[in-house]
């Protein structure tokens, strides 16, 4: 088994400064960052944190179409990317 930290939880939601200030009032989160748009991937997104709590990263996307939302991805820091990579796909887990 690969030695996985859960880094980040990824949601992809309709409206992210809306969400972000449901997140901040609700649960206690609190924005690390502003808006960054990622060209590469067609999003905006913004960081989310709370002590004690695994950090929230806040997508929308940028272009038109139809989009799922909700929970969009899990990312984990790996001491090895090469290995462990390799270890997931031999496993069956779907890696990007």
């Amino acid at each position: 088994m690969p030695d996985l930290r859960l880094d980040h939880i990824g949601i992809q939601v309709r409206d992210l400064l809306r969400t972000a200030e449901a997140f901040e009032r609700l649960f206690g989160y609190r924005r690390v960052t502003d808006p960054v748009v990622n060209t590469r991937h067609g999003v905006s997104g913004v960081f989310l944190e709370k002590p004690d709590s695994i950090p929230i990263k806040l997508i929308t996307p940028v272009t038109p179409g139809p989009h799922a939302y909700g929970l969009h991805h899990l990312a984990f820091m790996v001491p090895d990317l090469e290995s462990t990579l390799v270890e997931l796909g031999v496993a069956g887990a779907r890696t990007l």
